[in-house]
């Protein structure tokens, strides 16, 4: 068995008066792949943020290879930290190409010369089976916008993939394509968290499934 790569320890989240996480665990080795499911406002996307370091928790730690991840800023990203997210919302830059926001985690914390980040970002999105690199992301229909995202999420060559609600790019096109990626990718380490409120969609892209309940990790 290999130690976790992420693990949260008894984690609860109170926004207002409202408990949205109530001690959770979660310990996620190396090429895991985990979705955890749960209906809506049962804190799933709230795990994941907590994961990212985005969103700091009022009780417990999260641990990334035994540190403790504490960025907590809402705006920022976990690229340092060697996570890639892939949120609802996506986070895109508007103003920016899709191969200029998949490069964009690259130049900001890598140390690649840039035509390499260009072919690194470039395979990426051939991979996912995105061809309009040079157009804005508003010019691209939703599954395939994630898939932009999920290709931004991975340029940095992270230890674990969070991705948020994954079944805009699990249609009939691009599920193929995903799943084949993550798996090479998990077969190298990579672990994925994945949450969704879809056990059909859980199947697709996990081997093992954690159920929140109004905050709650469910007994498995």
């Amino acid at each position: 068995m290999m130690p976790p790569v992420l693990t949260a320890h008894a984690v609860s989240v109170t926004l207002g008066s409202t408990a949205v996480l109530r001690d959770v665990n979660l310990a996620v080795s190396p090429g895991d792949s985990i979705a955890v499911i749960g209906g809506s406002n049962s804190g799933k996307s709230t795990l994941l943020r907590v994961l990212a370091g985005l969103v700091r928790p009022a009780r417990g730690e999260v641990l990334f290879k035994g540190n403790p991840v504490r960025s907590w800023d809402p705006l920022g990203v976990p690229w340092p930290h060697g996570i890639g997210y892939v949120s609802q919302l996506l986070g895109l830059r508007s103003n920016m190409s899709v191969l200029d926001n998949v490069m964009l985690p690259l130049r900001y914390h890598g140390h690649l010369p840039e035509l390499r980040i260009r072919e690194r970002a470039t395979t990426l999105l051939m991979r996912l089976g995105v061809i309009e690199s040079n157009v804005r992301p508003a010019a691209l229909a939703p599954g395939e916008a994630e898939l932009v995202a999920l290709a931004r999420a991975l340029a940095h060559e992270p230890s674990v993939l969070l991705f948020d609600n994954p079944s805009a790019v699990l249609d009939v096109d691009s599920a193929d394509r995903v799943t084949d990626l993550l798996r090479e990718l998990r077969g190298l380490g990579l672990a994925v968290v994945s949450a969704s409120s879809s056990e059909a969609v859980a199947a697709v892209i996990a081997d093992s499934v954690r159920r929140l309940r109004d905050g709650r990790m469910e007994e498995q």
